[in-house]
């Protein structure tokens, strides 16, 4: 049994990307960036005004004269003649600063004498209110690094500069296949002994938060020959998400199944509650996850372990270390040396510990904001102490 640092750090080293492919930037939210991606152009492209005012000379605004104005200059207007001495121009934000001029004074800060302003703007400098050129960007500057995430301010700037493709890492297909002969389906009836399957709809919709979409389900029950056939079936995807049957019952049949199916065994069991039983193997380039049954493990080991390693197969270069430190609202004692996860809501610098935290109830995962996690040499945590926590 491995340490949750140790499984963290395998699966950074054996989460391969799934290739690059070029997709529209409509496209690309959530995806991460295959190359450095540098700047075609200035940005500002050209000098501009930061917002509506009047372009002048600042040696002008120095003499404290009337200042005649010239005309306007709107956002898209080009081909601008010079702005003659103490003269002046109205112009709009967004708008190219024309020859000649070296400032602009809001438009609040002037008075207005028919068709001449006076400046009252005692703290006014040279430059004020410019935009300059290249002030963002120079061309050839890197503006997105290789594994930076494609929000959608990412996207934003890129068009920006006229790019309206990106090179990202693909991605990956993935098979949700679901084991246990208690599992019934929504629509079906249940007697005692059975239950509603939930895990694949916790899964699948988890999945789809993270702009993943490639999604197949299927049941395998527990005979060895199913299990077999539908594993195998499932290794066909870039990953492989099982829940339950990988502990070590009579009937827990994954792990031989992925044996007989030439998966690589990684890790199999953390130091850690809940998820203890947690696997991860490879076949090739797909990755394999055997998560507990119970619907709060499968949970926690998503949020722990396989988003974070389908993001670096993806191409992230994020850590999966925890997002903040917060103070904890009550005394936990946590009995063991295990690596806890507790359920928890957040509430400005302090964590509130929720009732419900056995893995098979989901209540207070419905309510949960975070993860907080307790590393496995702490067992008493007093009230107002900082723990981390990882944001769901």
């Amino acid at each position: 049994m491995i340490s949750v640092s140790q499984a963290r750090e395998l699966l950074k080293q054996h989460c391969n990307n799934f290739g690059s492919e070029s997709v529209s930037l409509y496209k690309a939210l959530g995806r991460y960036s295959a190359e450095d991606i540098t700047a075609p152009m200035d940005m500002p492209a050209f000098a501009q005004s930061a917002m509506d005012g009047f372009a002048l000379r600042f040696e002008d605004v120095q003499k404290n004269i009337p200042l005649y104005n010239e005309g306007e200059i709107q956002a898209g207007d080009t081909l601008l003649s010079e702005v003659d001495a103490e003269h002046c121009i109205q112009i709009f934000t967004g708008a190219l600063i024309p020859p000649g001029v070296d400032t602009v004074v809001m438009q609040e800060r002037i008075e207005i004498d028919g068709k001449s302003i006076l400046v009252k703007d005692e703290n006014l400098k040279l430059g004020s209110n410019i935009r300059p050129k290249g002030s963002q960007s120079k061309q050839g500057d890197i503006i997105l690094k290789k594994g930076d995430e494609l929000n959608p301010s990412a996207c934003g700037m890129l068009a920006s500069f006229g790019i309206d493709k990106v090179n990202v890492f693909k991605k990956p297909s993935i098979d949700i296949l679901v084991t246990g002969n208690e599992l019934k389906g929504a629509q079906e009836s249940v007697k005692d002994g059975q239950i509603y399957e939930s895990n694949s709809f916790a899964l699948k919709t988890a999945l789809n938060a993270l702009q993943l979409d490639d999604i197949r389900i299927s049941k395998a029950i527990d005979l060895e020959a199913d299990t077999n056939q539908k594993i195998a079936d499932g290794l066909k995807s870039d990953v492989l998400l099982i829940t339950g049957g990988i502990s070590v019952g009579k009937y827990d049949l994954v792990q031989a199944a992925l044996e007989k199916n030439g998966v690589e065994q990684i890790f199999h069991k953390v130091n850690q509650k809940p998820g203890k039983p947690l696997y991860f193997g490879k076949k090739g380039n797909t990755i394999i996850f055997g998560l507990p049954g119970n619907p709060g493990s499968v949970m926690n080991c998503f949020y722990i372990y396989v988003q974070h390693a389908l993001a670096w197969a993806m191409g992230s270069t994020h850590t999966s270390e925890p997002s903040l430190r917060l103070k904890i609202q009550e005394d936990l004692n946590k009995k063991n040396n295990k690596t806890f996860f507790v359920k928890g809501k957040i509430h400005g610098d302090a964590v509130e510990i929720l009732d419900g935290q056995e893995s098979y109830k989901m209540n207070a995962f419905a309510k949960a904001t975070c993860l907080v996690e307790i590393p496995e040499e702490k067992q008493l945590l007093y009230k107002g102490e900082m723990v981390d926590v990882h944001l769901i």
